[in-house]
């Protein structure tokens, strides 16, 4: 579930990146529409600018979604707890950066997209603790273990 997440973040910064190309903006218009609630079709465009900074913001998602989609699969085959509070760690520096920001410059409802996209990474995470906490626990409590 955590590489799939991952893996969705790829995809959400290649539609930003894909704003360099006026014909390929919507996705990025459609998300400044919502952020800058109410939805009421503005930008119908994107500047120079804003182009430049939404293959920025989507290329560092595209790599934060490729770091994320390796820390996960090697912390799930090595059973390394450290390497999934390293990705949260990163996680909620993002998420409160981000969400501040978002709300200083009046895009609140960035925020809460941003709340549903870190609870998509931090609840099964906190599920797999728990798991791995259970099994640590009936192994340690074995007779020949």
């Amino acid at each position: 579930l955590l590489k799939a997440w991952s893996i969705a973040m790829i995809g959400l910064g290649l539609l930003f990146v894909a704003a360099a190309w006026p014909v390929l903006d919507w996705p990025a218009r459609l998300f400044l529409d919502i952020a800058f609630w109410p939805i009421d079709g503005r930008p119908e465009g994107l500047n120079p600018e804003q182009r430049l900074l939404s293959v920025i913001g989507g290329g560092l998602t595209v790599g934060w979604g490729v770091l994320l989609v390796l820390l996960f699969d090697r912390a799930h085959r090595t059973g390394d707890d450290e390497l999934s509070r390293l990705a949260v760690t990163g996680l909620l520096a993002w998420f409160i950066v981000d969400s501040l920001g978002s709300i200083v410059v009046g895009a609140w409802m960035n925020a809460i997209i941003n709340t549903a996209l870190v609870a998509g990474f931090v609840i099964p995470l906190a599920l797999e603790n728990r798991l791995n906490q259970g099994r640590r626990a009936r192994r340690a409590s074995h007779p020949l273990s």
